[in-house]
């Protein structure tokens, strides 16, 4: 499963990077939680030239969608884009031609399978499926996100199903046991990875008993 930090914060970003990561995964909401403009706030992941950044564009107008790429690749080059597009008719329709330009696309904000199928067809290297999300709205995110998965096996396909809005342990475990192949991971659950209560109490003999032979 790839990792991909969900921040756009340079100390979050200095932090998380201790972990493995794949790359960097933003939305509007995480840009604009940084209170500046948004130029500034990409200017920071030129610290990190190897990681691959997903950005999502706001326009559904397929012309709108071009120029706001155009804008994005001025901060981050398009070898290390990846291209959010929220789930749209215009967005649709950019992907072919972004594609054709060499861009990677995630589209985001697929709720239901008919949506999901639109976009997958479409031959895109991603598509972000929101699993606390769409519980908050009386729906089962796992239950959808295991539906997208066994749809792409079934027919063969290459994109990779990005967990997004996970917000917890147990969300966590059950994504991964789907086999989701990468999540937008929330900081706070990537530092919770590293700990378990019988891992520290292992650590903690091992040097107890290291300290009666040395």
């Amino acid at each position: 499963m790839n990792i991909w930090i969900a921040s756009a914060n340079q100390k979050v970003l200095a932090a998380a990077h201790q972990y493995p990561l794949t790359g960097i995964i933003t939305n509007p909401t995480v840009i604009a939680q940084e209170q500046q403009p948004w130029q500034e706030t990409l200017k920071n992941f030129a610290a990190y030239p190897n990681d691959r950044v997903h950005l999502e564009v706001i326009a559904t107008d397929e012309q709108k969608i071009y120029q706001e790429v155009a804008s994005y690749e001025q901060y981050v080059d398009k070898s290390r884009l990846i291209v959010k597009i929220p789930m749209s008719l215009g967005g649709l329709k950019a992907i072919p031609r972004l594609k054709a330009e060499g861009f990677a696309i995630n589209v985001t904000a697929v709720c239901n399978m008919q949506q999901a199928v639109l976009a997958l067809e479409a031959g895109i290297q991603f598509v972000s499926i929101y699993v606390a999300r769409l519980n908050d709205h009386g729906r089962d995110g796992l239950g959808f996100l295991n539906k997208v998965l066994q749809y792409i096996k079934d027919n063969g396909l290459a994109t990779q199903v990005m967990a997004a809005s996970v917000r917890n342990s147990d969300q966590l475990n059950a994504v991964i046991d789907l086999g989701v192949d990468a999540i937008a991971m929330p900081y706070d659950l990537l530092t919770g990875m590293v700990a378990d209560q019988i891992t520290t109490a292992s650590i903690e003999k091992f040097a107890t008993d290291w300290a009666k032979v040395n």
